[in-house]
């Protein structure tokens, strides 16, 4: 019973730190900062918890449709590990290189700031595919869990942003931030080469 709780916190740290690491709250934080800057104490809070529920929340969704809706489709998951670490991939690279697709539109209004928060920034395409792939390799249960920790860790990171901002600096916050999108597309290579290999 010892050996099989440690083993499932060991799954469950193996996914939440995998989830962490592609979810990415830091590079968030500037963001975060920059659309709340003219926001009260108040609306703030009500940002990041609106933005936690979002997030958690369609990670949660895609946790319990996912693996239907792919076999629905008659999608085999080494094509989709092989289709995510293509995802993960471009996500890291656009966070080392600072590129962006799309349109940026600056929010004022406290509600579409948390939903922008919490999707896609938070809860993005490769969040979602994270979560299919842990459901395959640790199972639901675990993912699950590893959604709950990973979240309620973002929602801290935001909850405290202003705090970090003070002590630890925008530098570093961006730093540390592209450190991660580099090891996210270190992830998505891995996953491509574990596709093909199915296929072999």
């Amino acid at each position: 019973m010892a050996l099989l709780f440690a083993f499932s916190v060991s799954d469950l740290v193996a996914a939440a730190a995998t989830m962490f690491i592609i979810m990415n709250p830091l590079s968030s934080v500037p963001v975060y900062l920059t659309l709340t800057r003219n926001l009260k104490a108040g609306e703030k809070h009500a940002t990041v918890d609106q933005a936690a529920v979002v997030a958690g929340g369609l990670a949660i969704a895609f946790l319990l449709v996912g693996p239907f809706f792919l076999q629905l489709i008659g999608l085999t998951m080494p094509a989709f590990k092989i289709a995510g670490g293509i995802v993960l991939g471009i996500l890291g690279l656009q966070t080392v290189l600072s590129i962006h697709f799309g349109s940026k539109q600056e929010q004022t209004d406290p509600k579409a700031i948390g939903l922008l928060i919490g999707t896609p920034m938070l809860t993005g395409p490769g969040v979602l595919t994270s979560v299919l792939l842990a459901s395959d390799d640790y199972g639901m249960f675990v993912s699950f869990a590893a959604i709950i920790v990973v979240v309620a860790a973002s929602w801290l990171l935001l909850r405290f942003a202003d705090n970090l901002d003070r002590t630890l600096g925008k530098r570093f916050i961006a730093v540390f931030a592209k450190v991660m999108g580099l090891i996210l597309v270190g992830k998505g290579v891995q996953l491509i080469v574990f596709g093909l290999k199915a296929f072999a």
